[in-house]
């Protein structure tokens, strides 16, 4: 849900499965061909300011989420606000992203956990009917891999 003046871009071909919850007072921006399993939830905003006794301040809550191209958001994965994954990420079922990661995520990277980690590199979801002709493809024999050409 976007409140006050919050943008959610979802962009071409996305997918958003059961359960998923957005929230949003900034800007979410969803790439192309992005997959979001069930019960994940992305949040660009904390939704209740907190004031610092000590400094007697208080922060924005709200800071945009960007999500890249092709990346598969596990089940159950929890995505806060300020947070980038780029291109061609893949998030493990139940990670959790509450804050931005010290070292730049790479694309194509495997990310899991909580709190989330890049876990592997050199990966990126198969989509379409090349999926439907490996499952076809592993369902017929006892192979565990096989190469492929795939860009």
């Amino acid at each position: 849900m976007a409140y006050d003046d919050g943008i959610i871009h979802f962009g071409a071909n996305a997918l958003i499965n059961s359960c998923c919850n957005f929230g949003c007072q900034k800007k979410i921006v969803i790439g192309d061909n992005a997959v979001f399993a069930a019960g994940s939830c992305v949040y660009d905003t904390n939704f209740h300011y907190l004031y610092n006794f000590k400094t007697r301040s208080v922060k924005d809550i709200c800071s945009p989420v960007r999500i890249g191209d092709n990346v598969w958001i596990g089940t159950n994965c929890y995505i806060s606000k300020g947070i980038t994954i780029p291109s061609g990420c893949t998030l493990a079922a139940n990670a959790v992203i509450s804050r931005p990661f010290n070292d730049e995520i790479s694309e194509n990277s495997i990310i899991a956990g909580h709190p989330a980690k890049v876990i592997s590199t050199g990966y990126t979801m198969i989509r379409g009917s090349m999926e439907w002709e490996l499952m076809q493809h592993f369902k017929n024999t006892s192979e565990k891999e096989i190469k492929i050409d795939y860009s």
